[in-house]
């Protein structure tokens, strides 16, 4: 990924169906700064930090209340 790449993960969507709860935070694992984040009806969107240098994987930890 390159810093401004937004990922949408749909099944995390506010109206997905899929019974899921409401997300209330969301961390790329091994980035100290917070990360630009929104869950909407169509899907959780995620902005990839301009601070991120992550060169062969990302991973983040998704937390729902």
């Amino acid at each position: 990924m390159k810093a401004g790449d937004k990922l949408k993960i749909v099944s995390l969507g506010s109206d997905a169906g899929t019974g899921q709860k409401q997300v209330t935070s969301v961390e790329l694992l091994g980035e100290k700064n917070k990360i630009e984040w929104k869950q909407e009806a169509d899907g959780l969107s995620i902005v990839y930090p301009d601070s991120a240098h992550l060169k062969t994987a990302v991973g983040f930890r998704i937390v729902c209340k």
